[in-house]
C-alpha cells in the first residue's frame, strides 16, 4: 500500500481458488511524451544484448560505437531531450563515401526515403537483405553458378553495409586442390565472401563480394579483395598439408592432453568408454565389433588437427578427409 501510494479503503478484496488479495486500481492521467521519451530510449539501449561497450572522446557514455546525433521526431515535430549526452535535432548522415555532409528529416515518416533518396542507405534491415540476396542470386545466374547457402552469413553482411553492391572475385586454381569444405569456411567465416558452386555442388574458383561501395569501375574493390583472401587459402593449404602428414590412428594419443571435462577426465578417456560401448552394442547387434570400434576410436581424433584448431566447425568433417587422403 506505501509503494502504491494508497489506503486501505481503496483496496478492492478479491478471491480465486487458492487465495485472498487485494486489488488497488489507480487512475494516471498522461503526460506529454516530451517528459518520459528520453528515459524510456536510454533504458531500452542499456538493455541490448551488447557483449562490449566503448567510451569515446572525454564522455562517461557507453555505446557499441561512438554516437554522433540523436534525432527524437514525433511527427515533424522534435522532441526535446538528452541521450547519451546528445541533445535531440533532426539532422543525420548519409552514407560515408556515397554521401557529404549532413542532412534535414522533415519529419519521422520521411527518414527512411530521406536516407534512401539523398543518403544512399537503406535503413530497413529487412529491405537490404532482399537486395543483397537478389543481386547475390542474379550475379550467380549470370555465371551459371549458384551460391553456397548461408542464412548466417547473409545476416551478418546485411549489418555490415548500408547501400550493398556485388562484385565477382576470382583466386587460383591451385587451392581448389585443398578440400572445398576448408576453403568454403575460410572465405565465409574470415572475409564474409560468398562460395560459389557448379550445378553438381563442386566449389568453383569465384566468389561474390558484397561491398558497401557502388562505383562504376569496381576494379580495386575487387583486386583488394583478391589480394586479402589469398593468404587465406594459402593458410588453409598449409593447415591440410600438414594434417595428412599424420594418420588419424597416430593422432589418438594426443587426445590424452585434451580436457574433456574436470570431472570426466580426457578426451581419451572418453574415446576409451565411446569404443568399450561401441563395441558392446556392436556385439549385441551381431555387427562387426572391430569396425564398431575402431570407428569409435577414430571419432575424436581430428581435434588434434591445425584445420580444426583453426575452424572447429570442421570437426569430424576433417576427420572423414583425413581417412580418404
Amino acid at each position: 500500500m506505501r509503494g502504491a501510494g494508497v489506503t486501505f479503503e481503496q483496496l478492492q478484496r478479491n478471491n480465486d481458488d487458492k487465495t485472498e488479495y487485494f486489488v488497488a486500481r489507480i487512475e494516471k492521467k498522461g503526460q506529454p511524451l516530451d517528459i518520459y521519451l528520453a528515459d524510456f530510449i536510454t533504458q531500452a539501449l542499456k538493455k541490448l544484448p551488447v557483449p562490449k561497450l566503448m567510451r569515446w572522446g572525454d564522455s562517461d557514455h557507453q555505446f557499441v560505437r561512438p554516437v554522433h546525433g540523436l534525432i527524437m521526431l514525433h511527427g515533424d515535430r522534435i522532441v526535446p531531450g538528452e541521450v547519451l549526452g546528445l541533445q535531440s535535432g533532426r539532422l543525420t548522415s548519409g552514407h560515408r563515401f556515397l554521401h557529404t555532409g549532413e542532412m534535414p528529416v522533415v519529419s519521422a515518416n520521411s527518414y527512411e526515403e530521406a536516407l534512401l533518396t539523398h543518403g544512399k542507405v537503406i535503413a530497413s534491415f529487412e529491405k537490404r537483405r532482399t537486395r543483397i540476396d537478389e543481386h547475390l542470386k542474379a550475379k550467380a545466374h549470370e555465371l551459371n553458378a549458384r551460391i553456397n547457402p548461408s542464412d548466417g552469413l547473409l545476416d551478418e553482411v546485411t549489418a555490415l553495409v548500408e547501400w550493398p553492391a556485388v562484385y565477382v572475385g576470382e583466386f587460383e586454381e591451385e587451392y581448389l586442390e585443398v578440400p572445398q569444405e576448408c576453403l568454403i569456411l575460410t572465405m565465409q567465416q574470415n572475409q564474409k565472401y560468398f562460395p560459389l558452386l557448379d550445378s553438381d555442388g563442386k566449389l568453383l574458383n569465384k566468389f561474390l563480394i558484397v561491398s558497401n561501395m557502388q562505383v562504376d569501375n569496381p576494379k580495386h574493390i575487387i583486386d583488394g579483395n583478391q589480394r586479402v583472401v589469398r593468404p587465406r587459402l594459402a593458410d588453409a593449404r598449409f593447415f591440410f598439408n600438414q594434417d595428412r602428414k599424420q594418420t588419424l590412428e597416430s593422432r589418438v594419443a594426443r587426445l590424452g592432453n585434451v580436457v574433456y571435462h574436470n570431472k570426466l577426465g580426457t578426451q581419451l578417456q572418453r574415446v576409451e568408454r565411446i569404443t568399450t560401448l561401441a563395441g558392446a552394442i556392436a556385439h549385441q547387434l551381431n555387427a562387426e565389433k572391430s569396425v564398431a570400434e575402431l570407428a569409435a576410436r577414430l571419432a575424436k581424433a581430428d581435434l588434434t588437427t591445425d584445420m580444426v584448431g583453426e575452424f572447429p566447425e570442421l570437426q569430424g568433417i576433417m576427420g572423414t578427409l583425413l581417412c580418404a587422403a
